[in-house]
């Protein structure tokens, strides 16, 4: 990845002076254009085009290909970059290249380690802009990036506020294992309610650690080892250990190559995600800060909907998980020689953290996100005590 990146650190910036640039198109003559492109139905168009239309198709592909460059020059971070390359890389190691995106082929190609310098790449990715349509295709990718440039620049300081908001839940993105079929339930709820079954009596039913105990736990593992009940059986497990079971290498993958419940047979892997809440797709496409969002993490980041989906969902039991021990925290009160106000301001920031979020996702008020967030909570299968 770290190669990749310095490959394309050594393309010369659209907005950069290149004396170079202009002549990238013009030593490519028209006959040796026909033997690079692949398509084949394309070199059949080639054919019938005059050399001036050939042309000015290669002039609309470089200029959308500028474009694009440019405005991710400006949006893009570092990190941004390496995650794209990263799942690209995957892809291929998995002969899954023709599951690449748009911006990973563009990407990729920009980067191809075959081609011997800078020129030839971009040559490469020209063609293949032009060889796929992009500059049609994806005209409103250019467009959009140019206009979120735009409004970059109109408003530095907020816009630089939210784009921090949105890295994080790009790395909250990152991470998830579990919180697409798993959320975290109420403290209380393990012993008060009937469709909520603790089997093992306050404690993880894999690592034996309760989830209250502050006398052998810090915080932070209470946090990490929060109960989470999978949707798919109505288990309750601590997050940690679940998330440890998902990322141990299967025994017999060929036989079984996908992951039960580690209490019961049931599959929580290769199979349908659970729905989320009634309305939260509609209100991610119709509410203007939401979509916005949305675009720039579809565009920016190639983060689909679906993932955005899952990154609420995370969201929603992190803060679940957070109140809940503050409760904790606060039945502590006067019980100790020390105190946990270190702890308490932690769990209160990660609360703002999400408020943040929410606000990024157009949740302006508690009442419809706390709607969503105890029919998430309340969802999937119920087992009987």
């Amino acid at each position: 990845m770290r190669r990749r990146f310095r490959r394309l650190s050594e393309i010369p910036k659209p907005q950069d002076e290149w004396q170079d640039k202009p002549q990238i198109l013009a030593k490519v003559t028209i006959q040796e254009l026909r033997s690079l492109v692949t398509l084949q139905a394309l070199r059949a168009t080639l054919e019938d085009q005059t050399d001036e239309d050939i042309m000015e198709e290669l002039q609309r592909a470089q200029l959308w290909l500028d474009e694009v460059l440019a405005s991710h020059a400006k949006l893009l971070k570092r990190e941004h970059y390496m995650r794209m390359f990263r799942l690209a890389i995957e892809k291929e190691l998995a002969g899954a290249k023709e599951q690449w995106t748009q911006m990973e082929k563009v990407y990729m190609a920009l980067t191809d380690p075959t081609a011997p310098d800078s020129i030839q790449r971009i040559r490469s990715t020209v063609i293949l802009v032009l060889e796929h349509n992009f500059a049609d295709g994806l005209a409103h990718v250019s467009k959009l990036a140019t206009e979120r440039t735009e409004s970059v620049q109109r408003a530095r300081t907020l816009d630089q506020d939210t784009n921090d908001i949105r890295s994080s839940i790009v790395d909250r993105t990152r991470d998830i294992k579990v919180d697409h079929f798993a959320c975290a339930v109420p403290l209380a709820s393990l012993q008060l309610r009937a469709d909520i079954v603790d089997d093992n009596e306050g404690c993880c039913p894999i690592c034996q650690n309760s989830y209250t105990n502050l006398s052998t736990n810090t915080v932070s593992d209470l946090l990490a080892d929060y109960p989470v009940r999978i949707k798919h059986c109505g288990h309750v497990i601590g997050k940690a250990c679940l998330e440890q079971w998902m990322s141990t290498p299967k025994i017999d993958e060929a036989k079984y190559p996908h992951r039960t419940c580690p209490l019961c047979r049931v599959k929580i892997e290769g199979v349908k995600a659970p729905p989320y809440p009634k309305g939260l797709k509609a209100h991610l496409k119709t509410d203007r800060i939401a979509n916005e969002s949305l675009r720039e993490f579809l565009y920016g980041w190639d983060i689909e909907i679906d993932e955005c989906m899952d990154t609420i969902a995370a969201g929603m039991s992190e803060e679940i998980a957070c109140e809940e021990l503050l409760i904790v925290i606060a039945k502590m009160a006067g019980k100790t020689r020390w105190g946990y106000e270190s702890d308490e301001k932690m769990l209160k920031n990660k609360i703002q953290k999400v408020k943040e979020e929410r606000w990024v996702w157009g949740f302006r008020g508690d009442r419809v996100w706390r709607q969503m967030r105890d029919e998430w909570m309340d969802s999937g299968t119920v087992r009987k005590g």
